[in-house]
């Protein structure tokens, strides 16, 4: 019991003490690296951190309602003030380590680059003297979502034809498929019934890459909204991000041989391979153009009130039509009933084609101008590709020369990149 008495007096002692420190002490800043450390108190340091939160998340919301009214205004929010959500971040690109072959891409390139890919394997392709036309395949026994990924490819990539494996190696494929002049074999491969990898093999000469093949998401699952589909008949723009060393170029250089290089621009159809440490995501847009016409809060509301009334006015007149459907019913009029089936019809497309016209027309600005916004819809497929090997020539597993190859004791740093 005395312990405890003891205990307790000694606890009170320590929060007085602790009570005059914060009182008489003046407040403290943060060192350079962003800490209190320095305080000694405990709880003064907890207090002096609880503020800096505080402050924080103030000047975060401060900013985040200055960037939306300034958008709603048709304001530039950085030239006001409001930079951008994570701007001034450290990230891991901006600590990459120094690699001698990164090309620089504000300049022209180097002479010796320019000799080299002027002689390369995909020359031909870019000098407009072959066109694309590309062989696909899988490994022994696919799955159903192996076929479901795979009619979705040759949606995408112009030219392409699907055959089947029928047991032969793949040394048998290149040799077959160089006498029916493709210049390109992807064979896409599973594991556990799901896809995991995928071999891209230039034709006649190579050279051959194999990809590992993560998070894919098919276009099904991505298209809420069945009116977006992909124009196959049209060409799309290729962009490629973010290659910037010699080996990236590289790798940049033989996916753009999947594609023509003439885009139909009319498709409104966009595949981007974007380059982010050493990870190629690949993503595949639609462009959409919109009139500017429903933007900002309020006029969301207003959108919302107009929808309602319609809905209401909808429904009144469902009523209607449900209880004169009854008496049709009643009399077994088909004709009457075939009437009003396409009477319905003609209401639902005038209703459709109004509201179009209004997307279409948009606002018009005081010099008479429409503001149309383009914007870009996911159609899909989505995945991810991690190079796993670039070897010289086509697929020779045992002899063949690698120009990289990738292994896991090679990228232990993830400032560490290749492409």
């Amino acid at each position: 019991m005395v312990k405890k008495a003891v205990k307790k007096e000694q606890r009170k002692l320590a929060i007085e003490l602790a009570k005059k420190r914060r009182n008489t002490k003046p407040a403290c800043g943060k060192q350079e690296d962003n800490s209190f450390k320095h305080v000694k108190d405990k709880i003064m340091r907890s207090e002096l951190h609880d503020k800096d939160k505080r402050a924080k998340k103030l000047k975060k919301q401060k900013i985040r309602k200055g960037r939306k009214e300034a958008e709603e205004n048709g304001e530039d929010p950085e030239a006001l003030g409001f930079p951008k959500k994570g701007a001034g971040a450290v990230t891991v690109d901006m600590m990459r380590e120094e690699n001698e072959t990164i090309i620089d891409q504000t300049t022209a390139l180097d002479e010796e680059i320019a000799n080299d890919e002027e002689n390369d394997e995909f020359s031909p392709h870019f000098n407009f003297e072959t066109e694309p036309k590309i062989m696909l395949t899988t490994n022994l026994k696919p799955s159903t979502k192996m076929f479901d990924f795979l009619k979705e490819l040759v949606e995408v990539i112009p030219n392409t034809k699907y055959y089947k494996r029928k047991g032969l190696s793949l040394k048998q494929i290149i040799e077959y498929a160089k006498k029916r002049d493709f210049t390109m074999l992807m064979v896409v491969t599973e594991n556990k019934k799901k896809v995991n990898g995928m071999y891209i093999c230039n034709l006649p000469e190579g050279p051959t890459a194999f990809f590992k093949l993560t998070k894919l998401k098919l276009g099904q699952e991505m298209r809420r909204n069945q009116s977006t589909y992909c124009n196959s008949d049209a060409n799309p723009e290729l962009l490629l991000n973010n290659f910037s060393t010699r080996l990236g170029r590289r790798v940049a250089r033989q996916l753009a041989t999947a594609f023509p290089q003439k885009p139909d621009f009319n498709g409104r159809r966009s595949v981007t391979f974007h380059n982010q440490r050493d990870f190629i995501f690949f993503r595949h847009y639609r462009y959409e153009f919109k009139g500017s016409k429903r933007t900002g809060a309020k006029q969301k509301k207003k959108k919302d009130s107009d929808s309602e009334d319609e809905e209401g006015s909808d429904d009144d007149m469902d009523e209607d039509e449900d209880m004169n459907d009854s008496e049709d019913s009643d009399l077994d009029d088909a004709a009457a009933l075939r009437k009003k089936a396409l009477e319905k019809r003609k209401k639902k497309s005038k209703k459709a084609g109004e509201a179009n016209s209004e997307d279409e027309d948009g606002y018009v600005n005081d010099s008479g101008e429409k503001l149309v916004r383009a914007g870009l819809k996911e159609i899909g497929p989505r995945f991810t590709l991690k190079l796993r090997y670039l070897q010289n020539g086509t697929f020779d597993s045992k002899n063949g020369e690698y120009e990289y190859q990738w292994r896991p004791d090679s990228q232990v740093s993830r400032k560490k990149m290749f492409l």
